[in-house]
């Protein structure tokens, strides 16, 4: 049991067990009396995070501090939990296209390419195709569905079901991809470049088409040599994969006198 003495206005005194009368000139006394547990201690020493709030204002229930908190908790608080640090990941980065609309960027490298727009990197647009394409469509009256950046062409053959991830990770067949860019040369001379894939695949270089391996067919292809002066050459490559099957996209170069390796934007 809990007795409370209010003498007047001016104090308070509280005790538990023991009754105690103090008088005072002028003053009225009241009492009053609150039932406690039958595990209720005898004395109740707040802990030092507990702040009493101040007379006059209300007391409302007491609240326990949360264990390690330091201070007191909001009612409204769950039990004490400490969640990990909030990670949201990383924001997938947007290509604007001509016009305003924006498409997402790769986020992963998955051999035709990834998110890092490096100097040396061919810019790749993605594509939805239609199932049962035969042959390259008009890329250039599409909507590309992505974007991509490849400093090589170097995906050798392999199952169509490792699919394309990065832009959509359940697409594995009947999407295209447009490689554009620039390419340097050190010296003047014939190069000799070789496309292979599957399915079809164009080689433009200075926006004349040099090697045309379109169609629907297993991994192959042809080359071809161009002569080019020193300095800097345009290039694309435009490729398509159909159906279930393999898929492949390989692009070689060779100046004269030296051995085949895989192109990258430096000669």
């Amino acid at each position: 049991m809990r007795y409370e003495l209010n003498i007047g206005r001016r104090c308070v005194v509280a005790f538990a067990g023991v009754l105690a009368l103090a008088a005072t000139t002028g003053c009225q006394a009241s009492f009053k009396a609150t039932a406690g547990g039958s595990n209720q201690p005898s004395t109740y020493n707040p802990p030092p995070s507990y702040n009493e709030p101040p007379q006059g204002q209300g007391r409302g229930p007491r609240r326990a501090p949360m264990p390690g908190a330091g201070g007191p908790t909001s009612t409204n608080n769950p039990p004490p939990y400490n969640p990990p640090p909030y990670n949201p990941g990383p924001q997938a980065p947007r290509y604007t296209l001509p016009g305003g609309e924006s498409v997402p960027v790769a986020t992963a490298n998955n051999g035709f390419g990834d998110g890092q727009a490096t100097a040396d990197a061919l810019r790749g647009f993605v594509y939805s195709i239609p199932a049962g394409t035969s042959r390259l469509p008009s890329l250039q009256n599409m909507r590309p569905i992505g974007v991509i950046y490849a400093r090589s062409l170097d995906v050798p053959e392999r199952n169509f079901r490792d699919g394309f991830p990065g832009i959509d990770n359940t697409r594995n067949e009947w999407f295209a991809i447009r490689y554009e860019g620039t390419f340097n040369v050190s010296r003047t001379a014939n190069y000799s470049f070789r496309l292979r894939s599957d399915d079809g695949s164009l080689l433009y270089i200075d926006d004349t088409i040099r090697l045309n391996n379109d169609g629907l067919h297993s991994a192959g292809g042809g080359a071809v040599n161009v002569p080019l002066n020193a300095g800097t050459h345009r290039i694309r490559v435009d490729y398509f994969q159909g159906g279930a099957g393999n898929a492949a996209l390989q692009l070689f170069v060779a100046p004269s006198g030296s051995g085949e390796r895989i192109f990258t934007t430096s000669l």
